[in-house]
Protein backbone atom coordinates (compact mmCIF):
# COMPACT_ATOMS: atom_id res chain seq x y z
CA UNK A 1 0.00 0.00 0.00
CA UNK A 2 1.06 2.91 -1.13
CA UNK A 3 -0.49 5.45 1.22
CA UNK A 4 1.12 3.62 4.23
CA UNK A 5 4.78 5.04 2.68
CA UNK A 6 4.54 8.45 2.97
CA UNK A 7 3.01 10.70 5.17
CA UNK A 8 -0.86 12.08 4.10
CA UNK A 9 -0.97 14.27 1.95
CA UNK A 10 3.42 14.81 1.51
CA UNK A 11 6.19 13.18 -0.29
CA UNK A 12 7.97 12.60 3.35
CA UNK A 13 8.64 8.61 4.03
CA UNK A 14 6.90 7.24 6.89
CA UNK A 15 8.99 4.88 9.11
CA UNK A 16 7.69 1.78 6.96
CA UNK A 17 8.63 3.66 4.17
CA UNK A 18 12.26 4.58 5.55
CA UNK A 19 12.57 0.84 6.43
CA UNK A 20 11.59 -0.40 2.60
CA UNK A 21 14.25 1.97 1.64
CA UNK A 22 16.96 0.58 3.17
CA UNK A 23 15.81 -2.92 2.98
CA UNK A 24 15.76 -2.03 -0.75
CA UNK A 25 19.50 -0.69 -0.56
CA UNK A 26 20.74 -3.90 1.27
CA UNK A 27 19.35 -5.98 -1.38
CA UNK A 28 21.02 -4.01 -4.09
CA UNK A 29 23.72 -4.84 -2.50
CA UNK A 30 23.69 -8.21 -1.35
CA UNK A 31 21.58 -9.61 -4.25
CA UNK A 32 25.01 -9.76 -6.49
CA UNK A 33 26.98 -11.61 -4.73
CA UNK A 34 23.98 -14.17 -3.62
CA UNK A 35 23.57 -14.73 -7.36
CA UNK A 36 26.86 -15.96 -7.76
CA UNK A 37 26.27 -18.45 -5.17
CA UNK A 38 24.95 -22.05 -5.56
CA UNK A 39 22.87 -23.32 -2.50
CA UNK A 40 24.57 -26.14 -0.89
CA UNK A 41 22.68 -26.57 2.59
CA UNK A 42 19.99 -25.49 5.19
CA UNK A 43 19.31 -26.06 8.77
CA UNK A 44 17.70 -24.46 11.55
CA UNK A 45 18.32 -24.51 14.95
CA UNK A 46 15.55 -25.38 17.41
CA UNK A 47 12.41 -25.10 17.84
CA UNK A 48 12.34 -26.78 14.62
CA UNK A 49 8.95 -25.94 11.97
CA UNK A 50 7.49 -29.10 10.51
CA UNK A 51 10.05 -30.99 7.76
CA UNK A 52 13.35 -28.93 8.73
CA UNK A 53 16.44 -30.20 10.11
CA UNK A 54 19.52 -29.13 12.56
CA UNK A 55 22.60 -29.51 11.40
CA UNK A 56 24.52 -32.84 11.90
CA UNK A 57 26.15 -32.97 14.82
CA UNK A 58 29.58 -33.67 12.85
CA UNK A 59 28.66 -30.91 10.20
CA UNK A 60 31.54 -28.50 10.42
CA UNK A 61 28.75 -25.14 11.30
CA UNK A 62 26.69 -25.32 13.68
CA UNK A 63 24.55 -21.80 15.18
CA UNK A 64 23.56 -21.79 18.61
CA UNK A 65 21.03 -18.97 19.24
CA UNK A 66 19.28 -17.70 22.56
CA UNK A 67 17.31 -20.67 24.10
CA UNK A 68 14.00 -18.68 24.27
CA UNK A 69 14.10 -17.06 20.61
CA UNK A 70 12.32 -18.43 17.41
CA UNK A 71 15.22 -19.96 16.39
CA UNK A 72 17.57 -19.21 13.07
CA UNK A 73 18.09 -20.13 9.32
CA UNK A 74 21.75 -21.33 8.30
CA UNK A 75 22.46 -21.37 4.57
CA UNK A 76 25.22 -22.88 3.22
CA UNK A 77 26.57 -21.90 -0.24
CA UNK A 78 29.59 -22.08 -2.26
CA UNK A 79 31.19 -20.25 -5.58
CA UNK A 80 32.55 -21.28 -8.77
CA UNK A 81 36.08 -21.35 -6.58
CA UNK A 82 34.66 -24.00 -3.87
CA UNK A 83 35.09 -21.08 -1.06
CA UNK A 84 31.80 -21.49 1.59
CA UNK A 85 29.45 -18.67 2.37
CA UNK A 86 27.33 -18.79 5.61
CA UNK A 87 23.77 -16.75 5.47
CA UNK A 88 22.70 -16.74 9.13
CA UNK A 89 18.77 -15.80 9.13
CA UNK A 90 16.94 -14.90 12.23
CA UNK A 91 13.33 -16.10 12.63
CA UNK A 92 12.79 -13.73 15.10
CA UNK A 93 10.69 -10.90 13.66
CA UNK A 94 10.55 -8.64 16.79
CA UNK A 95 14.03 -9.18 18.57
CA UNK A 96 17.66 -9.01 18.13
CA UNK A 97 19.61 -12.33 18.41
CA UNK A 98 23.09 -13.39 19.83
CA UNK A 99 24.85 -15.95 17.51
CA UNK A 100 27.52 -18.14 18.28
CA UNK A 101 28.59 -19.37 15.20
CA UNK A 102 31.09 -22.96 16.02
CA UNK A 103 33.69 -24.09 13.47
CA UNK A 104 35.15 -27.47 13.54
CA UNK A 105 36.85 -29.59 11.33
CA UNK A 106 35.18 -30.31 7.62
CA UNK A 107 37.08 -33.20 7.81
CA UNK A 108 35.58 -34.83 10.93
CA UNK A 109 34.52 -38.15 10.84
CA UNK A 110 36.15 -39.31 7.25
CA UNK A 111 39.06 -41.52 6.75
CA UNK A 112 40.24 -41.60 10.15
CA UNK A 113 43.24 -43.52 9.23
CA UNK A 114 44.14 -40.48 7.99
CA UNK A 115 46.58 -38.04 9.67
CA UNK A 116 44.23 -34.97 10.75
CA UNK A 117 44.54 -32.09 8.29
CA UNK A 118 45.98 -28.82 10.35
CA UNK A 119 43.82 -25.43 8.61
CA UNK A 120 41.88 -22.49 10.11
CA UNK A 121 39.19 -20.35 9.03
CA UNK A 122 39.16 -16.87 7.14
CA UNK A 123 35.95 -15.36 7.89
CA UNK A 124 34.90 -11.86 6.06
CA UNK A 125 31.20 -10.48 6.50
CA UNK A 126 29.35 -8.73 3.81
CA UNK A 127 28.59 -5.18 5.06
CA UNK A 128 25.24 -4.28 4.10
CA UNK A 129 25.39 -0.08 3.87
CA UNK A 130 29.16 -0.67 2.05
CA UNK A 131 29.04 -3.31 -0.33
CA UNK A 132 32.45 -4.52 0.71
CA UNK A 133 33.56 -7.44 2.83
CA UNK A 134 34.88 -6.43 6.02
CA UNK A 135 37.11 -8.78 7.60
CA UNK A 136 36.10 -10.51 11.05
CA UNK A 137 38.33 -9.16 14.21
CA UNK A 138 38.17 -12.51 15.79
CA UNK A 139 41.75 -14.58 16.17
CA UNK A 140 39.92 -17.57 17.15
CA UNK A 141 39.63 -20.09 14.20
CA UNK A 142 36.77 -22.11 16.11
CA UNK A 143 34.27 -19.88 15.74
CA UNK A 144 33.07 -16.43 16.45
CA UNK A 145 29.98 -14.40 17.82
CA UNK A 146 27.12 -11.55 16.11
CA UNK A 147 23.83 -9.94 16.91
CA UNK A 148 21.61 -10.30 14.11
CA UNK A 149 18.38 -7.82 13.92
CA UNK A 150 14.84 -8.70 14.11
CA UNK A 151 13.89 -10.85 11.01
CA UNK A 152 17.21 -10.01 9.36
CA UNK A 153 20.50 -12.14 7.88
CA UNK A 154 24.16 -11.72 7.17
CA UNK A 155 26.14 -13.50 4.87
CA UNK A 156 30.07 -14.41 5.96
CA UNK A 157 32.80 -15.89 3.83
CA UNK A 158 34.69 -19.04 5.56
CA UNK A 159 38.07 -19.50 3.45
CA UNK A 160 39.38 -22.77 4.49
CA UNK A 161 43.32 -22.33 4.85
CA UNK A 162 44.94 -25.80 4.94
CA UNK A 163 48.25 -25.85 6.23
CA UNK A 164 51.02 -27.96 5.35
Amino acid sequence: NASAMFKPESTELTQAGKDVKALNTELKLIGPELVKLKSVDVYHTPPLALGTSEAPKEYWVHLIGEETKPGLVQGMFKDHDGTDYLMVSNRDYANAQSVVVRLQSKWLGIAPWHTPKKYKYSIDKFNKKTGKWDTLSSSSFVGFTFVVAPADGDLFRIKTIIEE
